[in-house]
């Protein structure tokens, strides 16, 4: 099964710390929100997952390998 998951990672936008040392695993066939108010960064964290934006800091792996190395199709 193919897993999602975020290692001490630590994303910012314009400055503004979004998260801090992230450590999370998804996996196949699990439902999650993310939920808060606007303008907080919730886009930004999930086009960071999605390997749009890098990171900070930290790793986002997909399958067990970095997200940022994998070609974008294999990542869609």
């Amino acid at each position: 099964m193919t897993s999602l998951s975020c290692q001490s990672l630590d994303v910012s936008i314009a400055g503004k710390a979004i998260c801090n040392t992230l450590d999370l695993q998804l996996e196949a066939g699990q439902f999650w929100g993310l939920l808060g108010p606007n303008g907080i960064g919730k886009t930004t964290l999930l086009k960071c997952m999605a390997g749009l934006l890098g990171p900070n800091s930290g790793r986002v792996l997909l399958a067990g390998q970095a997200i940022e190395k994998l070609p974008r199709r294999g990542v869609a």
